[in-house]
């Protein structure tokens, strides 16, 4: 699957989470011991890229948490010589939106905290599509609340381009965050205009997206 997806040049951009750089905290993290397999399918599809396609990119990420600051110099390290782009991404969790219980968030996202809120991204960038054909417009909604549309019954553009949808991007333009799922969350500190996966897309196709 991945000599195809690479060969016939399926992908523009292949991203991979791996959250950890020690088999320790891959396995803490995840919960399976698997983190050898993993890096070595990681190590098996960049010889396949370097070999049939070049022009495909890729990416690995790890979320800035708790558990791993300690190795996320040495994960950068490690992987920075090898793929297109390394990302560490901003670490928050579910108490951001739905109040349940969970972890501290980190200092990097503290430091947002005396910021102005801005308007949220994802609204003009992307938006999920789950298992079911559902469409939500936060990217973050693990409960299926934020729900947009259904590919199943429409299509993604005119989902995209609904009155529904574009009322909601005036609502984050003008500052007013009314949408029910939208109200009380956190998450935007995280999700920065000048740094997300748009942004690094971008950087390694080296064009504009729109």
């Amino acid at each position: 699957m991945a000599e195809t997806i690479v060969k016939e040049g399926l992908l523009d951009v292949i991203n991979v989470s791996l959250d950890a750089f020690s088999r320790d905290k891959y396995q803490l993290i995840r919960g399976v011991d698997n983190h050898e397999k993993v890096y070595g399918n990681v190590h098996h599809l960049l010889e396949l890229r370097n070999k049939f396609n070049p022009k495909v990119k890729i990416q690995v990420n790890i979320i800035d948490q708790p558990e791993v600051c300690d190795e996320l110099e040495a994960f950068i390290n490690y992987w920075t010589p090898l793929v297109d782009n390394v990302m560490v991404r901003t670490y928050y969790d579910s108490t951001a939106i739905t109040g349940a219980p969970g972890p501290n968030i980190t200092g990097k996202q503290k430091s947002f905290e005396t910021e102005e809120r801005w308007p949220c991204q994802q609204f003009w960038r992307r938006f999920n599509i789950g298992d079911d054909g559902t469409a939500r417009f936060c990217v973050d909604d693990w409960y299926n609340q934020s729900k947009i549309g259904d590919i199943r019954q429409t299509t993604i553009k005119e989902i995209w381009q609904s009155q529904v949808y574009e009322r909601y991007r005036q609502l984050h333009l003008a500052r007013q965050f009314t949408i029910p799922y939208c109200a009380n969350c956190t998450e935007w500190q995280g999700m920065r205009w000048d740094y997300d996966y748009f942004v690094a897309m971008e950087k390694m196709l080296g064009k504009p997206l729109l």
